[in-house]
């Protein structure tokens, strides 16, 4: 009974799936693209740089922390951040950039602020991301309206996660 078929360009076709019971699935260090939607053909684990700027001043700021990784399966990315500042010189909507892949749509995720920032009670703290920015909006309890997050300048401790799509 035929299991598995290997045509004149190597690829492999199994009848009935395929199961790894040792070794794992490893992908090649550069990806090899596809444009087939329905390819897994990229998988990436990897650090970052999370850099706390300003929305209208990006300004500089001294550093206490930062500890930020990724994980990117096909067009997915999932970052994370944790980084602390003891000063920045910024002004306007707290922004972070640095990110490893610039997003192709929308995302959205969540965060924790243990100092330096704060917002109105009973309104929602979210991280959204454009292009290769991170914003922090707080919106009601009713979604009728928000309001952005400004960069401490005394300093920060933030950490949190988000996923997007390039």
């Amino acid at each position: 009974t035929e299991r598995m078929q290997i045509d004149a360009t190597g690829l492999a076709t199994f009848s009935n799936g395929i199961a790894v019971t040792t070794g794992g699935v490893k992908f090649p260090a550069t990806q090899s693209a596809s444009a087939d939607a329905n390819v897994l053909d990229d998988y990436e684990e990897g650090s970052w740089s999370a850099v706390p700027a300003g929305g209208t001043s990006a300004g500089t700021y001294t550093s206490v922390y930062s500890s930020n990784t990724y994980t990117k399966i096909g067009r997915q990315v999932t970052v994370h951040w944790n980084i602390a500042w003891s000063g920045h010189t910024g002004s306007g909507d707290l922004q972070i950039t640095g990110l490893p892949f610039a997003s192709g749509g929308s995302g959205i995720g969540t965060f924790q602020c243990n100092s330096g920032l704060s917002w109105t009670a009973g309104y929602l703290p979210a991280s959204y991301i454009s292009g290769s920015t991170i914003t922090f909006r707080n919106t009601d309890d009713g979604g009728s309206t928000y309001q952005m997050l400004q960069i401490a300048a005394t300093g920060s401790y933030l950490r949190g996660t988000l996923t997007y799509f390039v």
